[in-house]
């Protein structure tokens, strides 16, 4: 039998988190606290620093620099890294350009 490689091994390992991770990342059924962010919320030119970030589902339902808490939820360290909300609902201008 023929010792698998490195090379194979990683392109193995690759193969599965590209299917695993998005199928985790549409999961809305639970809450999900994000801790120790920037927030960007595309209104103020400042950013919310050191905020925390409540996603139930697919909405934002708290954004707060007090702790927060969720009960059975996912709680993610961001680290002091950027958190900005999806843009891709918000124009369509440049899909158009470029789908003609």
């Amino acid at each position: 039998m023929k010792k698998p490689n490195l090379k194979t091994l990683t392109a193995a390992l690759a193969v599965a988190v590209s299917v695993a991770l998005p199928a985790a990342a549409q999961d809305t059924s639970g809450q999900i606290l994000f801790t120790n962010v920037n927030v960007f919320d595309g209104v103020n030119e400042a950013l919310i620093e050191i905020a925390n970030v409540v996603v139930t589902g697919n909405k934002i339902t708290a954004v707060s620099t007090e702790p927060l808490a969720v009960a059975g939820g996912t709680v993610i360290d961001g680290g002091g890294r950027t958190l900005m909300r999806s843009f891709k609902k918000t124009c369509s201008c440049w899909r158009q350009l470029f789908v003609q």
